[in-house]
């Protein structure tokens, strides 16, 4: 389990919410993007999801007591907020998904399925066969390298109007062929 948090913490986590906002601010289509694309801009480094990792791990090494009774009402209001992270994403996936007709979509779905979900679990695979890692350290590699993309990305592709209604259907695609991708892959990656 530790392997598992560690590798989805720093290795999805962390590039996600340090890479996501830049790339759809680079690729949007909003008043930021164009100072980034007439010159180096440092909007990025302003945007209120850098500054909230910098002052995150920036809080982490301070020392608190967390059983002091001004403290911990501050920590548990967090965690509640981490908790309801996921589903505030999976709303907003949601609410921004459109009817429309999957045909424009396929080919860039089928090519994001067998990268994301076949190409990614088998690198990972061959990585940790070469690294020498253990079973587990291999089969959590593998489940971690085929899930689905993030349901943050439409967030910040509606944040930054990088085409959202393409995101939100894509990642919602990739939801439901992950149901049985995921099983698939750690089969065929386990034989």
């Amino acid at each position: 389990m530790a392997d598992a948090v560690l590798l989805s913490e720093l290795g999805v986590g962390l590039p996600i919410f340090l890479l996501g906002p830049a790339i759809a601010m680079f690729f949007g289509n909003t008043q930021e993007n164009e100072g980034i694309k007439k010159a180096f801009s440092f909007s990025y480094f302003y945007s209120p999801i850098f500054l909230s990792i910098i002052l995150g791990l920036a809080i982490l090494f301070i020392p608190f007591n967390r059983n002091n009774n001004s403290i911990a009402p501050f920590f548990e209001a967090l965690k509640m907020i981490n908790g309801a992270l996921t589903i505030l994403a999976c709303l907003i996936l949601s609410l921004q998904l459109k009817l429309k007709a999957l045909k424009g979509l396929l080919p860039l779905f089928i090519i994001s399925a067998i990268i994301q979900m076949w190409f990614q679990p088998f690198i990972a695979h061959v990585q940790a066969n070469l690294y020498g890692l253990s079973l587990i350290q291999t089969q959590v590699l593998v489940l971690n390298s085929s899930m689905p993309s993030a349901v943050i990305g439409p967030v910040f592709a509606s944040r930054y109007n990088c085409v959202p209604d393409t995101a939100s259907a894509l990642v919602m695609a990739h939801i439901v062929l992950s149901i049985a991708m995921i099983p698939a892959v750690f089969y065929l990656m386990s034989a």
